[in-house]
């Protein structure tokens, strides 16, 4: 019996986004009751360190429903319910993806596969420019090894990061197209 990464990512990383989302809405009830306490606002560790690491597990799903929670009026923590919901479905849809057939040799049409050549070519434009921008940043503000600013390179790099992975995803399922095809 072998398990499913359809059922695997969703639990494994459900378990750790809660553990994270719980730890946020902790820091965010510490940030409330100091108020005004802090003159630059709250430090980014342990303060804003988890919804940073939530954006980088999550970040596509994030780039979703945080609009959609804003335009419900939702904020920390009630932003969670949607949010969560939508970090499950990513990770059962990589884990389907990494389960279905597209991997496994079904063929593409012709058309799906320039769509794919087109998805990954924008993907890789879009995260090599943030990323680009996020070694200048890094480059000007934080060239130490361990700093705190080390998770705000996190936090900007996350989605180029994710845009490459979407990339080879797409050009993984172009190229599977062309090498059946032949």
């Amino acid at each position: 019996m072998t398990i499913r990464r359809r059922w695997l990512l969703p639990v494994v990383f459900g378990l750790v986004d809660t553990a994270f989302a719980l730890w946020h809405i902790q820091n965010f009830r510490v940030i409330e009751s100091v108020g005004m306490g802090w003159d630059t606002g709250a430090t980014l560790w342990p303060y804003q360190t988890p919804d940073t690491l939530l954006f980088a597990l999550n970040t596509p799903a994030y780039v979703i429903g945080v609009p959609i929670g804003r335009a419900l009026g939702l904020y920390v923590p009630w932003h969670y319910v949607v949010l969560f919901p939508l970090y499950l479905c990513w990770w059962f849809l990589a884990g389907y993806a990494l389960d279905s057939a597209f991997w496994k040799g079904e063929r593409l049409r012709w058309r799906w596969r320039w769509l794919a050549i087109a998805v990954a070519v924008t993907f890789t434009a879009i995260g090599a420019l943030v990323l680009r921008d996020t070694v200048v940043w890094w480059m000007q503000y934080c060239r130490m090894v361990f700093t705190s600013y080390n998770i705000i390179t996190l936090r900007l790099s996350a989605p180029g990061l994710w845009c490459l992975v979407l990339a080879v995803a797409a050009g993984v399922l172009a190229r599977r197209h062309q090498s059946l095809s032949r």
